[in-house]
This record gives structure tokens, sequence and C-alpha cells, in this order.
């Protein structure tokens, strides 16, 4: 039987997917009770500094979107680049290479994902509107990143054939 990527990667590949899975999940939760549970605009990011729950849930949101961007993009996809034999490049052609295997449905997107990190994490503290506005495309943006997940797990057992049971 021929494999289909490097076995020698395998290993370190399934840990990181395994990590994914469990920070997908994290991401999901706290995405559905923050944005379900709360209305936020200006007033709501106003209040967080009398109010420790929401403050907490919001950084717990904002601390998994940026986690899971991390391990998916600098470490899950190189990673799966060495796995199928391929030296992984910059990060701009790690995305435009997912792409176009149809893993993400936007090199752009990811791009967008990415600078939103600053503007969480500042936006919070120097413009409340801003934020507010980094914060809904994060939410939105959330789907994506989970759907990128899915894609890879996919990717993985039907075209590399790998089983993910465990995983």
């Amino acid at each position: 039987m021929t494999l289909n990527y490097l076995p020698q990667h395998l290993e370190r590949f399934l840990s990181l997917l395994t990590i994914v899975s469990k920070e997908a999940v994290w991401l999901d939760t706290t995405r559905t009770r923050l944005f379900e549970h709360a209305d936020i605009d200006k007033k709501w990011v106003s209040s967080l500094s009398t109010d420790d729950y929401w403050s907490d849930v919001l950084e717990s949101f904002v601390s998994r979107f940026n986690r899971m961007q991390d391990t998916l993009g600098d470490k899950l996809l190189p990673k799966l680049a060495l796995l199928e034999g391929e030296k992984p490049g910059n990060a701009i052609d790690t995305y435009n290479k997912a792409e176009a295997k149809g893993l993400m449905p936007s090199a752009e997107n990811w791009m967008l994902m990415r600078s939103l990190r600053n503007k969480l994490v500042l936006e919070y503290i120097e413009d409340i509107e801003d934020f507010v506005q980094s914060l809904h495309l994060a939410h939105s943006l959330t789907d994506e990143l989970l759907l990128i997940y899915r894609n890879i797990r996919e990717y993985t057992e039907n075209h590399l054939k790998i089983s993910l049971e465990n995983h």
C-alpha cells in the first residue's frame, strides 16, 4: 500500500489536530455564550470594567479565537505541508496553498482574521467603536475558522487516507 503522506510527520500533525479539535469546541462554546446572551455594542463594552463575568467571557472568546487561528495557521497548516512532502513557505504561501486545496474558502479572509489580533487586544482599550466592529467581525469569521478545521479533518481522511477515529 502506498502512503499519501510522510509517516515521520504524522504523530506531530495528529497531535496538533487533536489540540485544534479541543480549541474548536472551546471557541464555539464561548462564542455561543457571548453572542447569544449579550447585546454587544459600545455601551456594553464600556460597562465591562464593572462586570467581571462578561469581561471574562469576552476575554475567553478573544483568546480562543486568536489561539485557534494561530494553531491552525502557524502550526497545523505548515505541518500538513510537511506531512505531504512539501516544504512550508511563508505564511501567505501557506494560506494560498490551503485555499487552492479547498481547505479554506479565502486566503484573504484568513489575512483579515490575522489582522484582527491587534484590534481585539488593543482597540478594547483605545477605540471602543472599532473594537465593537472588530468583535462582530471575529464573531462572523468564527464560522469560517471552524469550517477550515473541519475541512482539514475531511482532507486528512479522504485525501491522505488517515483515520481520525481517536482525534
